[in-house]
């Protein structure tokens, strides 16, 4: 994957406490894939596919190996 980065990156990157371009970047990617995945159960959720929240956490405990 290529991205092209504006020609300040490097001292925003340093504005926003980070040593290098990369760190910057990586956060930038981490928090937008943090925000894809909140998109996603709002639109879940928007879409009503949703459940109720003792068969999620059944599920969940089952999936993860936790006591029902």
């Amino acid at each position: 994957m290529q991205i092209e980065l504006p020609d300040d990156t490097h001292e925003l990157s340093i504005a926003a406490g980070f040593a290098t371009v990369d760190q910057f970047v990586s956060e930038l990617l981490r928090k937008e894939r943090e925000r894809l995945a909140i998109q996603e159960g709002i639109d879940a959720m928007a879409a009503a596919h949703v459940s109720e929240f003792a068969e999620f956490d059944r599920e969940f405990r089952v999936k993860n190996g936790f006591k029902l």
